[in-house]
């Protein structure tokens, strides 16, 4: 699959993802802010470096629609999330509630315990290898996004190559 973060300044960002089989899928960002970008750059580094292919853009490869997920009263599309999907969203919510990027790699096995503690759950696995890799990635990825010019593309291959 293809993902595409098209920049709108002044008007709303739009993400892309154009399947293997070629059908297509897009979500133009309510507003002008750089918020979805920021937090599907976030996924697509955590799904990379953790190899999770039944995450967000697992499921969307196989042929979910973006507007199948969240809305701001839950979720419009009430098909469960698969165990990886709901790992890399508490992961991803974590370095986005950080700040993209300040956390520490002991900061953030803690909270991760904590969320998973209260469900009575046991927390993903990521290796302080994997948390450095995942914010290397997601911090070069959002430096070429702010680079780009309106109406420019940010184009990444998912799986990863």
């Amino acid at each position: 699959m293809i993902i595409r973060f098209t920049k709108g300044i002044g008007k709303p960002n739009v993400l892309t993802c154009v399947r293997d089989d070629k059908t297509v899928t897009t979500f133009t960002a309510p507003n002008a802010t750089e918020f979805f970008v920021l937090h599907d750059l976030t996924h697509y580094a955590v799904e990379t470096v953790l190899g999770y292919k039944y995450a967000f853009y697992g499921i969307v490869s196989e042929g979910r629609d973006i507007q199948d997920f969240g809305t701001q009263h839950g979720r419009k599309d009430e098909r469960p999330y698969t165990p990886q999907a709901g790992y890399a969203e508490h992961i991803v919510g974590l370095i986005q509630n950080s700040s993209w990027g300040e956390l520490t790699f002991p900061s953030f096995r803690e909270m991760l315990k904590l969320v998973y503690s209260r469900a009575n759950a046991v927390p993903p696995q990521v290796t302080e290898t994997q948390f450095r890799d995942i914010t290397v990635l997601m911090r070069s990825l959002i430096q070429q996004w702010k680079l780009l010019e309106e109406g420019e593309v940010l184009e990444l291959p998912f799986p990863a190559a």
